[in-house]
């Protein structure tokens, strides 16, 4: 079968994947994201996977490769239970499961969540002029973060007050805009009543301190958002972020995600996206 390589961490595939693990017996799982050969007209990441219908016997081994030329191999026992499939040789996967056997992921003792959305990004973002200054803001993009840091921002129209909850009333410039596109804000698939202006999943976004980092990367990439030069921030919704108590605890948990071992544990689980880049979410970092 010729499948999307999602399939191997993609949790509506947990279901698929305990069935073929208990089911069948593996003989390929092979990733060919990165094969030349399984190039496709359209964006695509390929995974090879050959099996037969019956049940597996005892220690069979998966190879990791298509072509068979002595590669790594896993044991089929190890893809059993319907988790995400780490398509990776024995060692890698022993030092994985050291790492989580010691460090819980991170979803599991957190909720970290996606930053604003604005469901018009085109109206809030880089806005006119002429709106009032208090009501803008700098916003952070997911391409915007590095390890420790953010390389840009951008102007983002907010009108909210400081506690998340949006304005009673805008200002003359703000309601003139709003005003001029006020069909566009109404048809948002979140908006559900309110004033038009709102923006959705405002609040976690204006914790005194938060860990941000790019939902699409090519690594792992946190930054600290606290103190005076991260105050006013404001994630958006290609970033997570996660609220956490004090200063010392955003620093710490930075440090944590921008680790080598950390990055190279969320790479191996994380779903495929294009270019070399990845989703990096809850369920994929330790």
């Amino acid at each position: 079968l010729l499948l999307p390589a999602k399939l191997a961490t993609a949790g509506y595939a947990t279901r698929l994947r305990a069935e073929l693990a208990e089911r069948t017996a593996l003989a390929v799982l092979a990733d060919l994201g990165h094969d030349p050969s399984a190039a496709f007209a359209a964006t695509a990441y390929p995974a090879a996977l050959v099996a037969t219908r019956t049940s597996p016997p005892p220690g069979q081994l998966v190879s990791l490769e298509l072509e068979p030329s002595g590669g790594p191999r896993l044991p089929q026992g190890a893809l059993a239970g319907g988790g995400p499939w780490v398509l990776a040789s024995p060692p890698l996967l022993d030092a994985l499961a050291e790492l989580r056997g010691e460090h819980p992921l991170l979803g599991a003792r957190f909720t970290p969540q996606l930053g604003i959305k604005t469901g018009a990004n085109a109206l809030f973002l880089d806005p006119p002029d002429a709106l009032e200054p208090a009501l803008l803001r700098s916003a952070l993009r997911g391409r915007d973060l590095a390890p420790f840091r953010w390389t840009a921002t951008t102007p983002l129209f907010f009108p909210h007050d400081d506690q998340g909850a949006p304005l009673a009333r805008l200002p003359a410039a703000a309601a003139r805009y709003v005003r001029a596109h006020e069909a566009l804000l109404r048809a948002r698939v979140d908006y559900g009543g309110g004033p038009v202006w709102t923006l959705f999943r405002v609040k976690p976004a204006l914790a005194e301190h938060r860990v941000v980092w790019a939902d699409l990367a090519r690594q792992l990439n946190a930054a600290a958002l606290t103190g005076a030069a991260g105050r006013g921030l404001l994630p958006l919704n290609s970033c997570y972020l996660l609220p956490v108590a004090s200063r010392a605890a955003a620093l710490t948990l930075a440090a944590w995600l921008n680790c080598t071992w950390i990055r190279a544990a969320a790479r191996a689980v994380a779903d495929t996206a294009a270019g070399g880049f990845a989703r990096f979410n809850a369920r994929t970092i330790a």
